[in-house]
Formats: structure tokens, sequence, C-alpha cells
């Protein structure tokens, strides 16, 4: 995939992508308690996971430097559910990037694979991201919450209803619509 807008290139990753990524590692709270073991190792075992996953992974650079903003990715999946993720460098954050990369992603899952929505899971304490995509459309699919707060019962139940997906934390999902 190779995608321009306005402002973005938007492109299947890339091996020369290693040190963008090692950004996002460096800036995603999962990697970021792990750089005081070693930068280089989390750096190499960050782009170790994104490689082997199966996913399909894109770069979002600004046309106009050249820079790189962040990363898409369209999680391989058994299930009926398309799930998507994004991940913006924070200086490039709340300048519409997003949106404008999601708003492609969109067209192009429609005309490519031929779906008519993405599902995406939005942290319970990532209020910046759930305003986002409510503001373009997404809508409230399920709800987990934490199961500490769960009887075994309740877990058990929980999980038998989520086998599609492994069960999550405080998180959202959300589906959003071409």
């Amino acid at each position: 995939m190779q995608v321009e807008t306005e402002r973005l290139l938007i492109r299947s990753i890339e091996e020369e992508d290693f040190n963008d990524y090692a950004q996002l590692a460096k800036e995603h709270k999962f990697f970021r308690r792990f750089y005081v073991i070693s930068e280089e190792e989390t750096k190499n075992s960050y782009w170790k996971m994104i490689r082997s996953s199966g996913d399909e992974y894109f770069s979002m650079f600004l046309k106009i430097t050249g820079e790189f903003c962040g990363s898409m990715y369209l999680k391989k999946s058994d299930t009926k559910r398309h799930w998507f993720g994004i991940d913006i460098l924070s200086r490039f954050q709340n300048q519409n990037i997003c949106q404008e990369a999601v708003r492609v992603m969109l067209n192009w899952v429609k005309e490519d694979r031929e779906w008519d929505y993405l599902n995406l899971e939005i942290g319970a304490e990532n209020a910046h991201a759930k305003h986002v995509f409510e503001n373009m459309g997404a809508e409230l699919m399920d709800e987990k919450i934490d199961p500490s707060d769960m009887s075994l019962e309740e877990l058990l139940q929980n999980i038998n209803k989520n086998n599609d997906k492994p069960y999550a934390r405080n998180q959202r999902d959300y589906i959003l619509r071409v």
C-alpha cells in the first residue's frame, strides 16, 4: 500500500523504518518501562515483535519534510472483526494527523478488502483517543472491566463470551464504519 494525502505519505512498513519504530517504542507506555534494561534490546524486541506478528503495518510520513510521524496497523485475525490500531509520535499529536490517516485507511480497506468497518480498542484511560474516534463516528461495542473486580464465575463467563480475542484489561472496543 502507498497512499498520499495533502500532508501525508502512508506506505507499507519497510526494513529502513527500524529507527522510526524505535522512536515509537521509546514513547509507547508498554515499552517505556523496559528502556531501563537496555535501549538497544528494547528497540530490537519491538521491531522483532512487529515484523513477526503477522499484522500489517503502515508507516506515516509528513510529505513536506519526510519526517516519520507514526504507524497504523491491521491485526491478523481469524474472526470477522477487523482490528485496527494507530500510534502517532507525541510531537505530531493534536495536528489532525490521526483523523487524516484513519480516513485514508477506511477508504483503502473499503476498496482493497471490501470491508465496511474497522474495530479498534481504546484503553479506558485514553480520553483523548476516545474523543477523537467518537468525533469520527466510532461506536462503543463492548467495555471490558478489570478482571480483579469479577468473581471466578463472572471471569469465566466473560472469557467464554470473548473467545475471539484475548481478554483485555480496561479496554473499550469500538467500531468505525466506512
